[in-house]
């Protein structure tokens, strides 16, 4: 294929731009065959990751004392840095970075698939630029759900085959932690479904060798250190059949962590309150309001800064969006029913003077 790559691929990258999804995602697959051509297969690279020594420490601290192995000697013989590439090599790469954003789902798994294997042919070098370009490229876009799905396809393939370094964790955590919530208003629907499911791919990926290790380990340290003596109970009650009903979610599983174990409560409350219960879609508003009513029967929020921080916004009323005055009031609503100590004279004459500014004022939308 070496004899006709050239030719191959001058005549590929002109139907990159034509607007048929199957051309186009035939066109980058073929680009990127032509791109591993020119790269060797190195299976035993030094700097793969590898299943095996285990250490309880801080990401930083192992990606400083890990060493490197020692690599074979005929792989010197294997390195990209010793091959001839073409002037255009670096261009097939930049075409299969540009095409991650494109806008079919199908072309970017594409592209995600031959960037995770041109990374496994590539030295620990080059490997890490295309890492850091796709870890760039998350950070410096909020807003574009195809070029988030595409990272993170990217990412989670790269991950799979083992080539991502301990170092750029904290980077992947931010990415992750950004990815898990991605929501976008799209003119009558909402997309971001497909980046979440990206982002769980990236993390199955990360624990596909070492998830059933994980729970025995925490049941271990459960039953004998006495180290996490409430996992078992959230293992048991996290499953895929118990999680699936996103009313059961949030009216029985987080309202009994929440009111359980102080140390889970200051998250759920937080996230209930500042996100959820402000959310755009009006059945996950329904859905907090409840929850945080089930909370407050067996747990004050009086006693903790809670609603005063969420009082706080209330006040804005008048400044905030349709949605988001839905929520504030249907939550506050809930609160005062369920907690007798928040109905202090002060607080209800300042909510009828709120509401009462609200209902003369024109309502904006």
């Amino acid at each position: 294929m070496l004899r006709y790559e050239s030719e191959i691929y001058s005549q590929t990258i002109d139907a990159i731009d034509f607007d048929h999804e199957k051309l186009v995602k035939l066109s980058l697959k073929l680009i990127g065959r032509c791109a591993l051509v020119y790269l060797k297969p190195s299976e035993n690279v030094s700097w793969r990751y590898r299943c095996g020594k285990r250490a309880m420490k801080p990401l930083s601290i192992l990606a400083i004392e890990s060493k490197p192995i020692q690599s074979y000697s005929y792989l010197n013989d294997c390195h990209p840095e010793k091959m001839d590439l073409p002037n255009h090599f670096e261009n097939m790469i930049r075409i299969l970075l540009k095409n991650l954003a494109n806008e079919s789902t199908i072309v970017r798994f594409t592209v995600a698939k031959y960037l995770a294997s041109i990374c496994d042919r590539l030295t620990e070098d080059r490997s890490d630029q295309v890492i850091n370009h796709v870890l760039q490229l998350c950070s410096s876009s909020d807003n574009d759900d195809n070029l988030w799905h595409g990272c993170c396809l990217t990412l989670a393939e790269i991950v799979r085959r083992g080539y991502f370094k301990a170092k750029y964790f904290p980077d992947l955590v931010e990415i992750l932690e950004k990815a898990f919530f991605f929501e976008k208003i799209k003119g009558s629907f909402v997309c971001g479904e497909n980046i979440r499911d990206a982002a769980c791919y990236i993390c199955w990926s990360l624990a596909i060798n070492c998830r059933r290790a994980a729970s025995a380990v925490i049941q271990e340290l459960a039953g004998r250190a006495r180290k996490f003596p409430n996992w078992i109970d959230v293992i048991q009650r996290t499953g895929f059949h118990d999680l699936n009903s996103i009313e059961r979610t949030f009216l029985e599983i987080g309202v009994h962590f929440a009111t359980s174990y102080a140390e889970f409560r200051p998250t759920i409350i937080n996230h209930l309150l500042f996100n959820k219960s402000l959310h755009f879609d009006h059945s996950i508003r329904q859905l907090a309001a409840q929850a945080i009513r089930k909370i407050s029967l067996q747990y004050s929020f009086a006693t903790e800064q809670y609603f005063l921080s969420y009082f706080s916004k209330f006040k804005n009323l008048s400044q905030e969006d349709y949605n988001t005055r839905h929520g504030l009031i249907l939550t506050i609503a809930f609160l005062l029913g369920s907690e007798e100590s928040l109905q202090t004279f002060s607080t209800m004459d300042m909510i009828y003077e709120i509401l009462f500014n609200l209902k003369t004022s024109r309502l904006k939308i």
